[in-house]
């Protein structure tokens, strides 16, 4: 067909673990922790996507905060994401205050094999005995070599 490409852009959905390797997918949270996902490696990534659900809230003052941070040293060091490759606004998804799902997209520049991406995830406004259940919750990579 004219003007057509036949070339597709290929992607990547990488499930999101905590840093104990459990799944996003079904994790129930009480209280108001910060959880820290296992870090990936984007390599070949030039945008990055962040995906979270959350499925079940037995609390309407429970809100859930997520920051993208990205390590140069293969997770020893962690730092908040610059929104765009020359921004100096971290890159952040809009709060979840209710069931549903949030995402959000960046640009992101890495040369490097050892650099590593996370989200640290921050449940607020909940006390002991409230309880989010988490449904599916991925990365998603694009213009993956």
């Amino acid at each position: 067909m004219p003007g057509y490409s036949q070339a597709a852009i290929p992607s990547m959905r990488v499930p999101v673990k905590n840093a104990s390797s459990v799944l996003f997918n079904g994790l129930v949270i009480t209280a108001t922790p910060t959880i820290n996902t296992l870090g990936v490696n984007p390599k070949g990534a030039d945008r990055v996507g962040f995906f979270i659900n959350l499925a079940l809230e037995d609390s309407a003052s429970s809100t859930i905060a997520v920051d993208i941070q990205f390590s140069p040293d293969k997770g020893t060091t962690w730092v908040d994401m610059p929104e765009g490759m020359n921004s100096q606004t971290k890159a952040t998804l809009a709060s979840i205050t209710a069931t549903g799902s949030s995402y959000e997209s960046w640009e992101i520049n890495v040369e490097a094999e050892f650099t590593r991406l996370r989200a640290n995830v921050v449940v607020g406004g909940s006390t002991a005995t409230d309880t989010i259940t988490l449904g599916p919750c991925y990365w998603i990579f694009s213009n993956v070599d």
